[in-house]
């Protein structure tokens, strides 16, 4: 257990009002998404050369093995972090035994917009096969994608107040958290020595979703003191979850104004059965290619998860919107003032009950339609000789409207068959210094393999992304191994090469 304190240059700040916290620091850490090692494959995948799971990035990618397994909910977990604006260093201090929380040092390290994203990926089976010139594959994974967008100007509101900044937008403060079931089928060509496509059908089944991006809110300050508040939302949830009026019990007619107090987020008699299902489906294909231009140089490009889908089980699905003003003029406090102890928790409980009536929300049309986080890539490689090389790789992501480049250079190596390794550096969206590992090991049949981009993320105190990668496969049959019978060229006797393993 760590104490941890909150220090402002202002007291009168209300951040500052607290004097003291006593919480756990690895659960604060966590909050954050300090503490995790965190889908999409990382962009150090690309270039390790005896990897199957490249085809997840690429599906023009052929494994070098005839077949492969990838072992139950252990062939692929990977996870990915991104803090857009801050490290914990960036506003955590260590002293003795207790951490303290610099509110100013925070507030300096934020943008106009800032965001956080997390991203989960669980391989539940994964198996592939050869047939001369094709290649087939099978996936079926479990995803999860969060996204939590806020603006500086929440801060800056509770950290100064409203006296110097009388028009504030606190607008698209936003929550994207999406969980579904991917079934995959892919299959790749060789079409020739040049050039290898493939192409991956997804089935989708919709687990939950929590969708809050349309987001207006916003407070001005007249001169006359008057406040106006103004708030637009529209949050569009699906969840094995029952939303019931916590009087009556039942649930809320549709399009009835729904107070927050009245709302009871009921779970029971939900099963298994409510939670995979067929009722929000979706489809998403990749496509990809991969052509040798020459004997060193070759060229790869993909695009992945294009996509979407559909949430319609009326049962779970909810649209719930908000439009409206509320003005506050103040508060009469006059009976404070001639001693009425009361009249201060008055005027406040007043102003509670008018926010509650003025923002209640409606129950809409609940079937909407979400989009997959497409990702396209665009690289290269070199041969330096039969066991280095180097190449390149650009990363664009598109995660809710927003923007994520990444650009990785990577040096790799082959040592031998078995063993294959690279490092790599990566240039992200606010995150411009990420050093990347991958490393592939073989033993018999058995091949273990781990990768992460920013390996310098071990001191998770100074680092805003993270990713980490990691899985066992079984492998059969390589692709050139092969028994050739050859004649003594002296004695005519023959000879048996046996292939290496």
């Amino acid at each position: 257990m760590i104490n941890i304190h909150l220090h402002c240059q202002n007291s009168r700040h209300f951040l500052c009002s607290y004097e003291t916290y006593i919480v756990d620091y690895f659960s604060f850490s966590n909050f954050f998404g300090l503490g995790r090692s965190t889908k999409n494959g990382t962009n150090t995948s690309y270039f390790l050369s005896n990897l199957p799971q490249r085809y997840r990035l690429n599906p023009a990618y052929q494994p070098e093995y005839n077949a492969f397994v990838g072992l139950p909910a252990l062939s692929g977990i990977g996870i990915n972090y991104l803090n857009g604006s801050f490290a914990a260093e960036d506003f955590l201090v260590k002293r003795d035994d207790s951490v303290y929380m610099n509110v100013d040092k925070l507030y300096k390290q934020l943008r106009k917009h800032n965001f956080m994203m997390l991203n989960e990926e669980l391989s539940v089976l994964s198996v592939g096969f050869r047939v001369k010139s094709w290649y087939a594959t099978l996936d079926i994974t479990q995803k999860a994608d969060i996204l939590f967008r806020f603006n500086k100007d929440i801060f800056t509101f509770l950290k100064y107040g409203n006296s110097d900044y009388p028009n504030m937008d606190f607008g698209k403060l936003g929550l994207n958290a999406n969980a579904y079931l991917e079934v995959a089928l892919g299959l790749s060509k060789k079409v020739n020595d040049k050039l290898t496509v493939g192409l991956r059908l997804k089935y989708l089944v919709g687990v939950a979703n929590l969708h809050m991006t349309d987001s207006e809110l916003g407070i001005k300050t007249r001169d006359d003191g008057t406040i106006l508040m103004h708030s637009r939302q529209n949050i569009k949830l699906t969840a094995p979850v029952h939303i019931l009026n916590d009087e009556t019990g039942q649930p809320f007619a549709m399009d009835e104004p729904m107070n927050w107090d009245d709302i009871d987020f009921n779970t029971d008699g939900i099963g298994v059965s409510d939670i995979l299902n067929t009722k929000n489906p979706g489809f998403a294909i990749d496509l990809g290619g991969e052509y040798q231009f020459s004997d060193r140089i070759n060229f790869f490009a993909s695009i992945t998860d294009l996509g979407f889908i559909r949430w319609k089980n009326e049962e779970y699905t909810y649209n719930l919107q908000q439009d409206s003003e509320f003005e506050w003029k103040g508060a009469d406090i006059s009976g404070a003032i001639s001693g009425n102890d009361n009249s201060m928790n008055d005027a406040f409980e007043d102003m509670v009950d008018s926010l509650k009536n003025d923002f209640r929300v409606h129950n809409v049309e609940a079937k909407y339609t979400t989009m997959l986080n497409t990702k396209i890539f665009l690289g290269a490689t070199y041969e330096l000789n039969k066991m280095f090389n180097v190449g390149g790789v650009l990363r664009a992501s598109f995660i809710d409207g927003m923007f994520f480049p990444a650009l990785t250079a990577s040096a790799n190596a082959r040592f031998i068959r078995n063993v294959s390794a690279s490092v790599a550096y990566t240039m992200t969206r606010r995150s411009g210094a990420n050093l990347g590992i991958g490393l592939t090991a073989k033993l018999g049949p058995l091949q273990l393999y781990l990768q992460t981009d920013n390996i310098l993320a071990v001191n998770y105190t100074k680092t805003k992304a993270v990713n980490a990668r990691f899985g066992i496969n079984l492998l059969f049959g390589h692709k050139d191994k092969r028994n050739k019978v050859k004649e003594n060229q002296g004695g005519g006797a023959s000879v048996v090469s046996i292939a290496m393993k």
